[in-house]
């Protein structure tokens, strides 16, 4: 049986009620009230809203366009969030020198024994892939060089490190090249995503950023994902 609270006279029930609805008892009202006017308009228009006690945390960010607090995705930017407007939980990222700290200045070799090749050693955990793999690798329209590793790309440092050998290496330093935030942003996505405090997962950043995923408009992305650099 249904059991909506719907009045005999058809009048929309108020934001509160349709709020401690169920998921199903909101359907029902919304489907069987079609045609009663602009009001039932009105919360069809913005079921989300309606629906707010039951749905869970909007994910939140500082808009890099607006400067106002946004639902925090690219199609959201444009929009403020009012102060009424759902229970909002506020993404979180780190910073590509956070990802790029390094265990001091000592080289590591991430060749061979016979072919050593000299990178810096880095004190995090890489989040994604392994710091051996190649940027080209990851990101397939890179235009650094197809030797540089996701550790030589990230390192917070002077682009140089000391071998085994007692020599200095330098292997570059790439911090003005917007590879290193797309990685920045890979990483953030592998490490708060499962936890629901980043917009993005990795691989939907990996292919907007490969140019595979067009769905997604890549200039305001990088913004985005770039203004969450904590």
């Amino acid at each position: 049986m249904d059991n909506t609270n719907v009045s005999s006279t058809g009048d929309v029930p108020s934001e509160g009620l349709l709020t401690g609805m169920t998921a199903l008892e909101r359907r029902r009202f919304l489907f069987k009230s079609l045609g009663k006017g602009a009001a039932v308009g009105a919360v069809l228009a913005n079921p989300i809203r309606a629906s707010a006690q039951a749905a869970d945390p909007v994910l939140v960010c500082k808009s890099p366009t607006t400067g106002q607090l946004s639902m925090c995705s690219v199609s959201g930017m444009q929009s403020a969030i009012g102060s009424r407007q759902l229970t909002t939980s506020q993404a979180v990222g780190k910073s590509p020198g956070y990802w790029g700290k390094l265990d001091g200045d000592s080289c590591v070799n991430i060749g061979t024994t016979s072919i050593p090749v000299w990178g810096p050693k880095m004190e995090r955990t890489c989040p994604a892939f392994t710091w051996t793999t190649l940027v080209s690798d990851v990101l397939t329209l890179s235009t650094v060089a197809s030797n540089v590793t996701l550790a030589m790309l990230m390192a917070q440092g002077d682009g140089k490190c000391t071998n085994s050998d007692g020599k200095t290496v330098n292997y570059g330093k790439y911090r003005n090249k917007p590879e290193r935030h797309w990685i920045c942003a890979i990483f953030n996505a592998a490490q708060y995503y499962p936890l629901n405090q980043f917009p993005y997962d990795a691989t939907t950043i990996q292919n907007v950023a490969n140019g595979v995923n067009t769905s997604i408009d890549k200039d305001n992305l990088y913004k985005l994902l770039k203004s969450l650099e904590g």
